[in-house]
């Protein structure tokens, strides 16, 4: 979407993923300048924080946005491969994250979620898969591979949770949404090409859920 500003202080070029956290309060991913922004609930400017670049607090377009119960924010940096934690108040915790296949190594993280126990999982576009770690940033396991059939991912996108902890993932490539239990078991899966009520097809067979940068996108 194109440039959209909230109050006086709040700007958006290409705004794509927001959460929330216990209070009601709005954070938001803003691709193009690399920045996160947070609002009151009514909409009120708080704070923003990020800038291009690879070191703490610096982003090379941030995507995925999750809150946890502690008020820690957690935000994918796609480019970077890298997951990077914040306090309620903007500072900067932690990041952890590198480029590469192995446990712990992300090639585009994207989607990104806290279950109830703390865990935070993060789907992983190119390695096909989804991550679980710690809070510290401790690899726990990881389910999925490259694929079509049932628990396999074509670009894995996004990532939500319901209230009993099962796992709900994009699978962008296949057009369609899988369900998973919380220790990644599969259990169901729904879409298809083309139709209403259906997923559409984009270029190369790609499903357009969203795009993770119009102007950097893997699949354009």
């Amino acid at each position: 979407m194109g440039r959209v500003r909230l109050g006086r202080r709040a700007e958006f070029i290409d705004n794509k993923h927001l959460a929330a956290d216990a209070g009601g309060n709005i954070y938001i991913t803003d691709h193009e300048i690399s920045r996160i922004q947070k609002f009151s609930p009514d909409g009120t400017f708080l704070a923003r924080w990020g800038e291009p670049g690879m070191g703490p607090g610096q982003f090379d377009l941030p995507y995925g946005i999750a809150v946890d119960g502690t008020g820690t924010v957690w935000v994918t940096d796609v480019y970077n491969n890298r997951v990077q934690a914040f306090n309620s108040n903007v500072s900067f915790l932690a990041a952890w994250g590198e480029p590469g296949t192995g446990p712990g190594q992300f090639n585009l993280p994207a989607g990104i979620a806290v279950d109830g126990e703390g865990r935070v999982l993060v789907v992983d576009i190119q390695n096909c898969q989804v991550q679980v770690f710690y809070r510290n940033g401790t690899f726990l396991s990881t389910w999925g591979e490259p694929g079509t059939g049932d628990g396999l991912f074509t670009n894995p996108y996004s990532i939500a949770l319901d209230a009993s902890g099962n796992v709900y993932v994009t699978d962008m490539g296949n057009n369609r949404v899988q369900k998973f239990s919380p220790n990644g078991t599969f259990l169901a899966k729904w879409g298809r090409n083309g139709g209403d009520g259906t997923a559409g097809t984009g270029r190369r067979g790609a499903c357009p859920v969203s795009s993770i940068s119009r102007r950097r996108s893997p699949w354009t």
